[in-house]
C-alpha cells in the first residue's frame, strides 16, 4: 500500500457525496480524517494511526492531514484484492 505523500487524485462521479455533504468530483476533493472516518464507520483516531502507519494514503497540508476518497478506496480494494491471493 502506498504510505502518505502525494497522490495522483481521481474521481468518484458528479453524483457521490463526501460524509460533510461536499461533493466528491473531478477535482478530487480532498476530506478530514473525520469526514473519512464517517464514511468507513471508523473512529477518525483511527483513520489518523492508519494514514500514520502508511496503510492509507493521506496528504500533509501544513498540519492538516487530508485525504483523497477515490485513493483511499482504490488503496483498500487493492488491499482486499491482495488478501485475497494469500
Amino acid at each position: 500500500m502506498q504510505g502518505m505523500g502525494r497522490q495522483v487524485c481521481g474521481s468518484l462521479g458528479s453524483d457521490s457525496r463526501g460524509a460533510e455533504g461536499r461533493q466528491v468530483n473531478d477535482n478530487g476533493t480532498l476530506i478530514s480524517a473525520e469526514a473519512l472516518g464517517e464514511l468507513l464507520s471508523l473512529p477518525s483516531a483511527s483513520v489518523r494511526r492508519l494514514a500514520r502507519e502508511g496503510k492509507l494514503p493521506a496528504f500533509r497540508l501544513g498540519r492538516l492531514l487530508r485525504f483523497d476518497v477515490q485513493e483511499v478506496l482504490k488503496s483498500m480494494k487493492a488491499d482486499e484484492q491482495q488478501g485475497d491471493e494469500e
